[in-house]
Formats: structure tokens, C-alpha cells, sequence
């Protein structure tokens, strides 16, 4: 069989101007993000006098604000992309991150924290608006042999972005100026991301009847239970896709943490460890157009799961040898590299990450495909919903297990024995409810 040719979709007007938007999106989330972290960790923390604990608590609360908005907006981003053209829904989300962009520079330079959340909480909200559209509009623009490409794109796509937005947002908040270099690539950023949404080509509603509430609870109650009565071939990729954001939001939220907080590493070591992170996901989603040559199935899902508690466990012993210094100063980038340890660690990151890649992106592709076209915008916001669902409970048991003394590779620990459970649960109904598509 003929593996397609995912790149060549970067060169077609039915792809690359939403892949320029979702970057663009991505980068300016995480660029605020990681601007946030390091503003508290390096710099709020020494004025403030915050202790250890909650340095550690409130870059956790700033995940936690970015993912509740996915759970309580997503239903109304659902029922805006099936009752509207999705590019004009995407352009009017593009406008909105304009508005917050002018928000965050001001938050930023004030560096008053309860704008900086609700800056936070807003970036999160823009995303939840936009992915229903995002997802829903790959199956009326790609040929389904392309899907599984697309999908690895835009996820590839998304996490370049994370790691673009980490470098540039940590180490520009290093320089004496880096508050005002952020708010200004902010701005720019998001009027880029508004013109490069005019282009997406034109995708008609698919249910044009379909009625738009702004009660998101009473919305978000009604997509859940929707979603909840699809056939367990979609239910199960759906909760598959929200336990891989259980995961990965957990070590995403908690690689500051255990930079400073267990090895006692600068910025610098952190930046590599988002790197490798949002890399190895990027590969791992990539390699699945190669693995599965274009067919639609979660086939190697179970595989990925194994592997992903194989390394976040080998993170854990690997810590145990880690013996941060006593002294004030943190631990460069260079010493830390010349540890044998440290490159054990550097393999780990990158391998959880690039099973995450794996694991995750034939999920995604299996419920666009298998979801009725004329509901397909308001199921893809279910699954945001569950998404998001886990991530904020994954941002809350982690809260909770850091408040009575727990570490950080604890967690690593915790969380990689709980995917066992799950990876081998999935490798038994793999065969049921993910079967290769015709």
C-alpha cells in the first residue's frame, strides 16, 4: 500500500492556512504560559518571599486555569461549528485572542497575578472555542486516507508551537526588558493568526437548525451526555484521547517543579525538558502515517500506553540517584549535562513523550471519522469536554498530592502505575472497539 505523503498537505490551501492559525494559537498560549511560570518561579518568588510549596502550587493553579475553560466552553464551541461556517467561527475566535493579548501585556507588566490568571483563564477559553472548528473541518477538507496525516500535522504543528512558545517565553523573561518583548510578540502574534484565518477555505454548516445557548453548564451537561450515547467505538477512543491529557498535562504542568524544586536546575534545564517533551511527541505523532500507511486505527495504541509507564517509571528510579546541590545556586545547563544521570533522564522525557505521540493522534482521527458529519463539530467539543475533564483533575490530584509532601517524581511514579492499569485494560478491548476502518 502507498503511505501518503502527510507534508505535501503544508503546500494545499485546504490545510496550511489552519495549520498557520492553530501554530500561531499554540505558541501564543504557551508563550504567555511559560512567561507566567517564570515570572513567579524567578522573579516573584524572590521579591514575595514565596517558599517551595507555593511556587510549586501556583504554577500548578496556572495549568489547572488554562484547562477549565475547555470544560465549560467547548459545548458552545461545538454548537458554533455546526451551526456556522467554520472559518467564520475560527475568525471570530482570532478576534477575541486579539482582545486578550492586549490584556496579558498588561497583566504582564503590572505582574499583577489575578490578571495574570484570568489572562490565563481567557487564552484557555479562545482554544476551547476554536477546537470544535479545528477538529470538525479536517473531514470536510482532507480525503480520509489524509486523515491520519492532518491530524499528525496540526498535532505536530501544535506542539512545535508549545516548544517555540516555551524557549522564547522562558528565556525572554530572563532579559531586563523581557516583560515588554513578550506583551509586543503577543499582539503580533495573535493580528497574524486573525490573517491567516481569512484564508482557511470555506467549510458549510452541517446543521444549520441547530440552536446556540450560552449557558455553558446547562450546554456542556447536555454534549456530555450526548457524547456518552455514541457507540462504544467512539466513546472508548474518546476516554483513550482524555487519559493520554490526564498524563501529559500532568508532566507538562510539573517540569518547573521538578527543574528547581528536585534537581535544583536553572530556566535553561527546563527549557531543554519542554523541548524534548513537545519534540518527542511531534515525531511519535508523525511516525504513525509511516506505521499505519494511511489507514484509520488505533492498532498500536496499547503499545504506545506500555511504553509511555515504562519510561515515566524509569524517570522515577532514575530521580532516586539525582542529588541536588545544597547550596543556593541552581544547577546550569552544562553541569547538568555532564552527569550520566541527567542524559538517563533526557532518554525518558523524550521517550514518554514521543509514545504520547503515538498513542494519541490515531484517536483523535478515529472519532472525526466515525462521528455523522451533522454532529460531528458538537461530539469533537464532548471530547474536548473529557479532555479537559481529566486534565483539571489531573491538575487537582497533583495539588492535592504535593500539599501533603509528595515529590514530584512521586507523581512520575503514581501516574506511570496508574497507565499500566490502563494500557493493559486497552490492549484487551483494543480488538472490539478499535478495529481498522474499512
Amino acid at each position: 500500500m502507498t503511505i501518503p505523503n502527510q507534508f505535501r498537505l503544508l503546500r494545499e490551501k485546504k490545510f496550511y492556512p489552519l495549520f498557520i492559525t492553530q501554530f500561531l494559537g499554540a505558541f501564543h498560549d504557551n508563550l504567555y504560559k511559560n512567561a507566567l511560570v517564570v515570572l513567579i518561579i524567578y522573579h516573584l518568588a524572590a521579591e514575595l518571599g514565596y517558599s517551595q510549596k507555593t511556587q510549586q502550587l501556583l504554577t500548578t493553579l496556572a495549568a489547572g486555569a488554562l484547562i477549565l475553560p475547555f470544560f465549560l466552553f467547548s459545548a458552545i464551541g461545538g454548537q458554533l461549528a455546526d451551526r456556522f461556517p467554520k472559518e467564520k467561527v475560527m475568525q471570530g475566535v482570532k478576534i477575541f485572542e486579539i482582545c486578550i493579548a492586549l490584556m496579558g501585556s498588561v497583566s504582564l507588566v503590572l505582574g499583577w497575578l489575578p490578571l495574570c490568571y484570568l489572562t490565563i483563564f481567557a487564552l484557555g477559553m479562545h482554544s476551547a472555542l476554536f477546537a470544535p472548528s479545528k477538529y470538525s473541518i479536517l473531514p470536510q477538507h482532507l480525503a480520509q486516507k489524509e486523515l491520519i496525516g492532518g491530524n499528525a500535522l496540526l498535532s505536530t504543528g501544535t506542539f512545535l508551537a508549545i516548544l517555540l512558545g516555551t524557549i522564547v517565553g522562558t528565556m525572554t523573561m530572563t532579559a531586563e526588558i523581557g516583560v515588554y518583548i513578550v506583551s509586543g510578540l503577543m499582539f503580533v502574534t495573535a493580528v497574524t493568526g486573525y490573517l491567516a484565518s481569512l484564508s482557511i477555505p470555506h467549510a458549510p454548516p452541517e446543521d444549520q437548525n441547530q440552536k446556540v445557548s450560552f449557558n455553558f453548564f446547562t450546554e456542556t451537561a447536555r454534549v456530555i451526555r450526548y457524547a456518552f450515547r455514541q457507540p462504544k467505538n467512539i466513546i472508548w477512543p474518546m476516554l483513550g484521547k482524555a487519559w493520554f491529557f490526564f498524563i501529559g498535562s500532568m508532566f507538562m504542568a510539573q517540569f518547573a517543579n521538578f527543574t528547581k524544586g528536585y534537581l535544583g536546575g536553572d530556566e535553561h534545564i527546563l527549557t531543554l525538558f519542554l523541548i524534548l517533551f513537545s519534540i518527542g511527541i511531534a515525531v511519535g505523532g508523525l511516525c504513525n502515517n509511516r506505521l499505519l500507511k494511511g489507514r484509520i486505527s488505533g492498532a498500536f495504541t496499547p503499545f504506545a500506553a506500555i511504553g509511555l509507564t515504562v519510561f515515566s517509571l524509569d524517570i522515577y528510579y532514575t530521580s532516586l540517584a539525582i542529588h541536588p546541590p545544597s547550596f543556593d545556586a541552581l544547577v546550569g545547563l552544562y553541569e547538568f549535562l555532564g552527569q550520566l544521570t541527567s542524559w538517563r533522564i533526557i532518554v525518558d522525557i523524550f521517550m514518554v513523550a514521543f509514545f504520547g505521540g503515538l498513542y494519541v493522534v490515531p484517536l483523535s482521527t478515529i472519532i472525526q471519522d466515525r462521528t455523522p458529519a451533522r454532529t460531528r463539530a458538537r461530539i469533537m467539543a464532548g471530547s474536548s469536554i473529557f479532555d479537559s475533564l481529566f486534565m483539571v483533575v489531573s491538575a487537582i490530584l497533583s495539588v492535592l498530592l504535593i500539599s501533603i509532601g509528595w515529590t514530584v517524581p512521586d507523581l512520575f511514579l503514581a501516574f506511570g502505575i496508574a497507565n499500566a492499569f490502563v494500557a493493559c485494560y486497552m490492549w484487551i478491548t483494543i480488538r472490539y472497539y478499535l478495529p481498522p476502518s474499512d
